[in-house]
């Protein structure tokens, strides 16, 4: 939301994305009624969500995290301040784990990070990466590995997200106002959620892709039946069937 849309309607309610995830994650507690299970790891984010705003009021409720980390993130040693980043560089030893087939690097510590209080973070990279990557997490005795499993399983969100950019039209819109946006955005999702439902109840081990263009195929194949003699063929197009 830009600064010249929000000064252009003073009249509407703006709120950042932090204040949105807390009401998003606060609005899936109420619907399923408390019935999440205490300190399991609940929440999976971004380094933009790892902040005081959204981990405090969540952590009240009993939800643990795993989120990433910017490597700039201060964090507290005895009494100096420094990076993550420049603290894993001066201290601990790097150790590895394999990982379908791939060693994967790591360090660990339990530390204070600013604004937060007491976690484990962890500094990982794969063999032939040269930048690593930090994470998050206030389930203090959290191993390596298994907070890296979170960390693949947090990047299913990004595949998602482009799969509903690609296949299911999220950025078709041209639309101006809040409603059809939204009307347009909860069927999008609506739809991705049809076909991962399928896919995950038929266990069929396929990506997004092929299920999409097979359902485009058999799409195709039923307009072709039902074609009257000397008509075209019709035109596979990208959403077209939406």
């Amino acid at each position: 939301m830009t600064d010249e849309y929000v000064k252009n309607h003073p009249n509407e309610t703006f709120k950042t994305k932090t204040e949105l995830a807390v009401e998003i994650v606060e609005d899936r507690l109420n619907a399923y009624g408390g019935r999440i299970p205490r300190n399991t790891v609940s929440l999976l984010m971004d380094a933009a969500y790892a902040v005081k705003p959204v981990l405090s009021p969540l952590r009240k409720k009993g939800l643990t995290y795993v989120g990433k980390l910017k490597k700039n993130r201060q964090i507290r040693l005895f009494s100096e301040w420094m990076s993550v980043s420049e603290y894993f560089e001066k201290h601990k030893n790097e150790r590895y784990f394999t990982w379908e087939g791939t060693r994967v690097f790591y360090k660990e510590a339990v530390l204070d990070l600013s604004e937060i209080g007491r976690v484990r973070i962890f500094m990982f990279w794969e063999e032939n990466e040269s930048n690593p990557r930090y994470y998050v997490t206030d389930k203090l005795n959290m191993t390596a590995r298994t907070c890296y499993r979170y960390k693949k399983s947090r990047w299913s969100i990004e595949d998602m997200h482009r799969d509903e950019k690609q296949y299911c039209g999220l950025e078709n819109t041209c639309a101006w106002k809040k409603e059809p946006l939204i009307a347009h955005y909860a069927f999008v999702f609506f739809l991705w959620w049809l076909f991962e439902r399928f896919r995950i109840e038929q266990g069929l081990d396929v990506s997004f892709e092929a299920l999409w263009w097979e359902y485009c195929k058999g799409v195709d194949l039923a307009k072709m039946g039902r074609m009257q003699l000397g008509e075209p063929p019709p035109i596979a197009a990208l959403f077209s069937y939406l």
